[in-house]
């Protein structure tokens, strides 16, 4: 089963341009990165070599240089390739060279220079823990490579996944652009889709799980098993030959901030995180290296708190300020009793409803690209779910509000004049329908990618410039 990739239109533009360099695929363990490369390879090449440098030996030496005499230079590495893999043809611009794993073999993330300046070869690397494993490699080739960050099927790809026809995706794009409402029978159909989104999330194994089984216990197998391979991985680190070895202290409070993000979701209250909700007394100097660890390998994803609701967002954030998020959210499910599984199924969401409305948000935002922010000020008990920057200002939405005056964004809006004209729509998210109130506008939750997506044309369109005429 072969799941649709957007990305795979940036593998195309990537191929067709001139003196390209090495494209580096980073992003989470198991979101995909070395199938999609193989299959680009066997789609746009005549054929394409994947060194496997995380578990051949072989792979790994074929960049090493094993003869202090001997130059490892790009005809060396061409040279091993072909002894090591006999039976491809390794031909400039017809066969693709795909470094998977690289992280794992520092001398290959070093040789990618060589074929910057070559330019005789394409060359595709993929990596899941390069934000730890960077600092080993001695000469690390700055602006030699190009990056792509691969994240798990977002809502329009698991719809794609599911049958849902390209003419109704374009229908879905058109009607937002145009601001024009989607016939009720087909916000219907699409929900039941999100309802399964919810459970499935994009991890592409849990989704063809789902797809060939049409059980969504199969699927949640799948992401427990995603979880604990995760969990696994805590704290490892990188020596300076390239072995990987794990730092038990790190280990463990890695486990344990990583092991309290559900349950600090699932607050009734403000779900800014909380290092004493880890463990008694947790402090920010204790599980910060824990966090950063987290967030290089793409496992959480932070939401900042900002100081005020102006734009540029990004430089009014507060870095001690935040909220954790998952960065699927059938994995986010997982963690869950799987009693929740059925709720959602029946129409609830129980105990989790304030969890599940954010973190599908946060999912589709982050999916999107969008840098994730929040507004809250404790003492007035202000709190504005999500900011989100576009070409004519800041657009809120608030995600788990079940009062339709929406507190919150009214009271921002009275609160600073300043504020009232940097804000451009609220938007209260629900689960189907359209509708105005006062001041917000309700828009169905499941669309928000799409949107996002919008938004991101409508601000690459404005940034376009024209010729300037000769004189």
């Amino acid at each position: 089963m072969e799941l649709f990739r957007k990305m795979y239109k940036e593998l195309l533009k990537w191929k067709e341009k001139e003196n390209k360099h090495p494209l580096i695929i980073d992003g989470l363990r198991q979101v995909g990165k070395s199938h999609l490369a193989a299959f680009f390879g066997e789609q746009e090449y005549d054929d394409y070599v994947l060194y496997d440098l995380r578990y051949d030996e072989g792979a790994r030496i074929i960049f090493s240089q094993t003869n202090p005499d001997q130059k490892v230079d790009i005809d060396l590495i061409i040279q091993r390739s072909k002894i090591h893999y006999p039976n491809k043809k390794i031909i400039p611009h017809k066969t693709l060279l795909i470094f998977d794993e690289i992280n794992d073999c520092p001398e290959a993330r070093e040789c990618l220079k060589l074929f910057t300046l070559d330019c005789g070869y394409d060359v595709v690397a993929t990596g899941s823990l390069l934000g730890l494993s960077d600092f080993k490699v001695k000469n690390i080739p700055v602006g030699y490579d190009d990056y792509l960050t691969l994240k798990a099927l977002d809502f329009e790809e698991f719809l794609i996944a599911s049958g849902v026809s390209e003419k109704t995706i374009r229908m879905i794009y058109d009607s937002i652009r145009n601001n024009k409402r989607i016939d009720d029978h087909i916000l219907d159909v699409l929900y039941a889709h999100f309802v399964r989104y919810i459970i499935v999330g994009g991890m592409p194994e849990a989704v063809k799980a789902y797809l060939s089984t049409n059980d969504l216990l199969e699927s949640r197998k799948i992401q427990t098993n995603l979880l604990k391979d995760y969990i696994n991985d805590f704290g490892t680190k990188y020596k300076e030959d390239g072995s990987k070895v794990i730092d038990d202290k790190l280990f463990i409070k890695t486990s344990k901030l990583f092991s309290s993000i559900h349950m600090q979701l699932a607050k009734e209250r403000s779900k800014k995180f909380k290092y004493k909700d880890i463990e008694g007394g947790g402090r920010s100097e204790e599980f910060s290296d824990a966090i950063t660890w987290l967030e290089k390998t793409g496992l959480i994803v932070r939401c900042f708190n900002t100081s005020a609701v102006e734009t540029p967002l990004n430089g009014n954030y507060m870095e001690d300020k935040f909220k954790i998020y998952f960065p699927d959210i059938g994995l986010l499910v997982a963690s869950y009793p799987i009693t929740l599984t059925s709720e959602l199924l029946s129409g609830g969401l129980g105990a989790y409803k304030g969890a599940i409305y954010e973190s599908i948000a946060a999912d589709m935002l982050y999916k999107a690209d969008i840098p994730l922010f929040y507004h809250e000020e404790t003492l007035e008990h202000l709190e504005n779910d999500f900011l989100v920057e576009t070409s004519s200002g800041i657009d809120v939405y608030e995600v788990k509000a079940t009062n339709g005056k929406l507190k919150s964004a009214k009271t921002l809006l009275e609160k600073n004049k300043a504020y009232k004209n940097q804000i451009k729509n609220i938007y209260k998210l629900i689960d189907k329908r359209y509708g105005e109130g006062e001041f917000f506008k309700t828009f169905p939750r499941f669309l928000l990618g799409f949107k996002m997506n919008v938004e991101k044309e409508r601000i690459i369109e404005s940034i376009k410039i024209g010729t300037i005429p000769k004189i």
